[in-house]
């Protein structure tokens, strides 16, 4: 969404035309227990993820696109997943441009 920019990312954004979640929505409580596959699939479903088409799982440093990756590739067993371990603070470093989902 953009909402929190990593101290050392050059601008607040993210990749224009990706969808975001919050990662909380994935897990119940703070033991990181991921929610039951019928529960995903709806998190999914209703923020516009592709079922089994191309996506690339991305966020500011690197790990937290990790757990989607696993989620969307392990869990809900779409092949055509992919993680990019650079992150938001190598575009941005990059000039790549940014979108602002969410402005407050």
């Amino acid at each position: 969404m953009g909402l929190n920019k990593h101290p050392k990312a050059k601008a607040s954004g993210t990749i224009p035309g990706s969808i975001n979640f919050p990662q909380d929505w994935l897990t119940l409580g703070e033991k990181g227990t991921f929610r039951d596959i019928p529960a995903l699939k709806q998190i999914m479903k209703r923020q516009g993820v592709p079922d089994q088409s191309n996506v690339i799982t991305f966020c500011n440093k690197g790990h937290w696109a990790s757990i989607d990756w696993f989620v969307l590739s392990k869990l809900l067993g779409n092949p055509n997943v992919r993680m990019y371990d650079g992150s938001l603070l190598d575009l941005t470093a990059a000039d790549f441009p940014m979108e602002l989902k969410v402005k407050i």
